[in-house]
């Protein structure tokens, strides 16, 4: 895993959340809308994370869906969670406009990406419905 990926995926966790608060999403005092990423930087991320050892896991922010990134050891032989770090959390409307859950579709649910979820242990990946609720 490249250093840059890494630290590009932090600085966005920390854009688009408060790091300190997990379920703390950062919001646009004029509008009251989520502070969504830009299009470059949507495109740099699904770059990474389908070119690098990250995890992708869709998962249930509180009646909205959203998306953990995860970035695991390399060489282990450990199948647990509990061994990846949470690098990335963010909401399905933090996306960019006119980007959507199907638009991350080839990723989260790639041969690699399945793989992955299954060995360290993540529940299998449900429809869009199951995570907004």
């Amino acid at each position: 895993m490249k250093t840059d990926d890494l630290e590009f995926i932090k600085r966005l966790d920390n854009k688009l959340r408060h790091v300190n608060d997990i379920m703390q999403f950062r919001m646009n005092k004029k509008t009251t809308e989520y502070i969504r990423m830009t299009k470059k930087e949507y495109q740099k991320l699904c770059k990474i994370i389908s070119t690098n050892d990250f995890i992708i896991n869709p998962v249930s922010l509180g009646f909205i869906g959203g998306f953990s990134i995860y970035s695991y050891p390399e060489n282990n032989f450990i199948r647990d969670k509990n061994v990846c770090d949470l690098v990335l959390l963010f909401r399905k409307d933090q996306l960019p406009e006119g980007i959507n859950w199907d638009d991350l579709k080839p990723i989260f649910n790639s041969e690699k990406n399945n793989k992955l979820l299954k060995f360290y242990g993540f529940n299998k990946i449900e429809s869009e419905n199951y995570y907004d609720y």
